[in-house]
């Protein structure tokens, strides 16, 4: 995960405006990927005050869906896992 904030953290404007394109359709799926063990590993992180973090949870679900939601049909099999990973764990409705 560090290694990704890191590299995230230093591209240059150009290449993370192409990262982030939305038409980036495979950057998407890497970013719903991300989202997801990003909550996880923050929820670990968190402990016993996770709880407190209601609108850290809604905001990732929000997140994955609306990334996934952009990803074309044809792509949607490397999906299958984080999305219903994703409805277990944030209770995303896809």
């Amino acid at each position: 995960m560090a290694l990704l904030y890191g590299l995230l953290g230093e591209v240059s404007n150009e290449d993370f405006a192409a990262f982030t394109n939305p038409g980036n359709h495979v950057a998407h799926m890497i970013l719903i990927h991300f989202f997801l063990i990003e909550h996880v590993i923050g929820f670990y992180a968190l402990g016993p005050v996770a709880g407190r973090f209601v609108a850290r949870k809604k905001m990732t679900r929000i997140w994955l869906e609306r990334l996934a939601a952009n990803v074309p049909q044809r792509y949607h099999q490397y999906l299958d896992w984080p999305k219903e990973f994703a409805r277990q764990v944030l209770g995303a409705q896809y």
